[in-house]
Order: C-alpha cells, then sequence, then structure tokens
C-alpha cells in the first residue's frame, strides 16, 4: 500500500512540469524542526518532512517544508507564512512555494534541469517567467535545508543562489567559519559552518556530519532571524552504541 501522504507530495511537484515515476517504496525520514528567533525571542518555527521514493539508482527526496513566523520587531507586527513542495535527487530541488507576508499572497515556482532554471512568479497583479542558465544559479535556499542535498555549500568558493522566499538571485562569496559545538536539549552535537554574504548581508548555517543543518543566522523580510534544531539531529548510519565490558579469556596449554 502506498503512504497517501507521499501520494499527495507527488502530484504536488508534477504540478511543477517533470513527471515522477514511482516505482518502489517509500521511506520517511525523522521529520526536522527548528525553533526560529529574533534578538533571542522565539517568534516562529520551520519544519522539513522528507520522503524517499522510487526505485533503486532512481531515488528522489520530496520535500514538505513549512514556515510560520508571528511576532513583532521594534513594534512592528511581524505576519510570515510560507509552504514549500520540493522534488530532489542528484541535482538541485525544483520546487513551489506559496509565501502569505502580511496578509499577501505569492507564489514561486522554480523548475531546474541541466540546461538552466525556468522560474515563475505569480502575485495578485501578474504573473511572470524567466530562465535562467545554470551556470548562473547554482541552487536554491530549499537545497540548504536538505540533509541530502548533493551539492554543499562548503564545495562553492562563490555561489549564485535562488531564493525562494524572494525569487531573487544572489550571487555571494562562501567562507568556512570552522567547528564548533551546539548543545541541543542537553546533548553535545559537532557542526561545522559557512557563511554566504550577499547585499542583505552574512548568512551563516552550520551541519552536523550527516549534512543536516543544525543552525542558521539568516534574513527574512530584511530582518536577521536565527533557527536552531528543536531536538539533536538523527543518528547517521554510521551511528551505533557499542557495548563495553569484561570479556572472558580461555587459555590454553600449548605445549
Amino acid at each position: 500500500m502506498v503512504d497517501r501522504r507521499v501520494v499527495v507530495r507527488i502530484s504536488g511537484a508534477m504540478a511543477l512540469g517533470g513527471a515522477l515515476l514511482v516505482g518502489g517504496p517509500a521511506s520517511a525520514e525523522e521529520p526536522l524542526t527548528w525553533t526560529v528567533t529574533v534578538a533571542g525571542k522565539a517568534v516562529g518555527e520551520r519544519t522539513l518532512e522528507v520522503v524517499e521514493a522510487g526505485r533503486p539508482g532512481r531515488t528522489v527526496r520530496v520535500l514538505d517544508m513549512r514556515t510560520t513566523l508571528d511576532g513583532s520587531v521594534v513594534g512592528q507586527p511581524l505576519d510570515y507564512r510560507q509552504r514549500i513542495d520540493g522534488v530532489a535527487g542528484r541535482t538541485p530541488a525544483s520546487f513551489h512555494a506559496v509565501i502569505v507576508e502580511a496578509g499577501e499572497p505569492r507564489e514561486l515556482q522554480a523548475q531546474y534541469s541541466t540546461i538552466g532554471w525556468t522560474i515563475t512568479r505569480v502575485d495578485r497583479r501578474q504573473s511572470t517567467t524567466v530562465d535562467a542558465d545554470a551556470g548562473r544559479i547554482a541552487m536554491s535556499t530549499v537545497d540548504l535545508f536538505d540533509p541530502g542535498n548533493r551539492t554543499p555549500l562548503g564545495r562553492f568558493e562563490t555561489v549564485g543562489m535562488l531564493s525562494a522566499e524572494t525569487g531573487d538571485v544572489w550571487e555571494g562569496k562562501v567562507e568556512p567559519l570552522g567547528h564548533r559545538t551546539v548543545t541541543i536539549a542537553g546533548q553535545k552535537v559537532g557542526v561545522d559552518g559557512w557563511s554566504w554574504t550577499t547585499p542583505e548581508g552574512k548568512h551563516e548555517f552550520w551541519y552536523d556530519p550527516q549534512g543536516v543543518l543544525v543552525r542558521y543566522a539568516t534574513r527574512v523580510l530584511g530582518i536577521k532571524v536565527e533557527g536552531l534544531l528543536t531536538a539533536p539531529p538523527p543518528p547517521g548510519p554510521d551511528d551505533f552504541p557499542v557495548r563495553a565490558g569484561r570479556a572472558d579469556v580461555d587459555i590454553e596449554d600449548l605445549g
């Protein structure tokens, strides 16, 4: 029996213009949730659920990411909602984003191919579609949150990135931030960080060894926001408990 949630998400992904053929069972990874703060004050959360589907050698990741920000900053209301449905494989994610900012809705559709990107922006006034060369845009902000992303930020010295929040494309310098330890729910998690500098400012992203984004600092609506996982990242395939105990030793006389 096919998981009904997978059917819904695949149908949404097909609306992006690509056909997705599921030839085997689907498997869901543990959902990830980040608490979003502004100046140390919790203002919302971001969640990501990833479902792997396909057949051996043709597996894709179906992404469902939602962001809710609700609060006030310097006396100004902060009201932001976003839902992203995406599909990623060995290439950057194609996605459909629905955004409601202060009651105003808009949509962003981005379809990736080896030739380039087709990007459509829709609001209450108009709909515009542009094509962009693959050499100009290496990834989108959706890929920053995808644990299975095959083109991690650390591979670049400079990178052109499509914003799933605004539809803008920014090119910025990428620099390593080194290694640090982050404590989540009393558990210490080792992470490596990279910064990405754009005309909007400096953005930081910290990942565990499995590629899970643990902590980040970026901008939404021009406001610096920070995100931190609410629970330690799920263990990777090489993480397993080792039982240490006293072993019995038999000694035999070989003489």
